[in-house]
């Protein structure tokens, strides 16, 4: 690949397969309209799972890979 040329993997799903993904300038990506700014209902429900005080947080990436690693 030349310095010039450009890759680009594209991941979508089957509900928004015929949807027109369309530029954003304001930060050079493709959307596919308002259906990408609104969290999921799995988000949601980890969303509030953490405000409830439930969940694990870390102050580093050393320290999540840790518990994601250690044995259970």
């Amino acid at each position: 690949m030349s310095s010039s040329d450009t890759s680009l993997d594209i991941h979508m799903d089957q509900a928004n397969k015929h949807q027109r993904a369309k530029p954003d300038s304001s930060n050079g990506r493709c959307t596919t309209g308002d259906n990408n700014k609104r969290p999921n209902s799995g988000t949601l429900a980890a969303m509030a799972e953490l405000e409830s005080g439930k969940g694990a947080a870390f102050d580093s990436i050393e320290d999540l890979m840790a518990d994601l690693n250690a044995e259970d």
